[in-house]
């Protein structure tokens, strides 16, 4: 191939990557199943906001990976498809402000969750659970929250 008819494929080459990227971000979204025995209408899909770290779950410790050339530890549950009932959850949380960052690194909370969809978040002082999923670039709309559990344990 000459340097002249590599040039002219560039835009080409630019836009397969493109459509490659955009293609990796969609199945980035995909949830992941935890049992994937047990029938959707009996399992909750929970997307764990970005600050709430999940690191074990009814027990059971949840895979975790450094960010940040390995300074910061993330939870890989983000949006999950689990089994609909009584969960157990620890985590750590983060949130950020203008003014403040809150953190809380050994949050324990529980919840039943019936068959649906949630959107879990940390803020100052707790934990808030939303019966829908989160928009792309903002917060669960205030008239979804079904619950706010009072950590307390949220520091600045």
């Amino acid at each position: 191939m000459s340097y002249l008819s590599f040039i002219k494929n560039i835009p080409f080459i630019a836009g397969l990557i493109c459509i490659a990227a955009l293609f990796a971000s969609c199945l980035s979204d995909a949830p992941v199943v935890l049992n994937d025995s047990i029938p959707a209408e009996e399992s909750a899909q929970i997307y764990f906001y970005p600050g709430l770290e999940i690191t074990s779950y009814n027990g059971t410790a949840v895979k975790t990976k450094y960010k940040f050339l390995g300074a910061i530890r993330r939870s890989t549950w983000r949006n999950m498809i689990l089994p609909a009932g009584e969960m157990a959850f620890k985590a750590s949380g983060e949130f950020s402000s203008m003014n403040n960052t809150y953190v809380a690194p050994d949050l324990t909370f529980s919840h039943t969750f019936e068959p649906g969809v949630y959107t879990i978040l940390f803020v100052p002082g707790g934990i808030e659970i939303y019966s829908d999923l989160p928009p792309k670039v903002s917060y669960p709309s205030r008239k979804k929250l079904i619950r706010t559990i009072n950590t307390a344990s949220a520091q600045n």
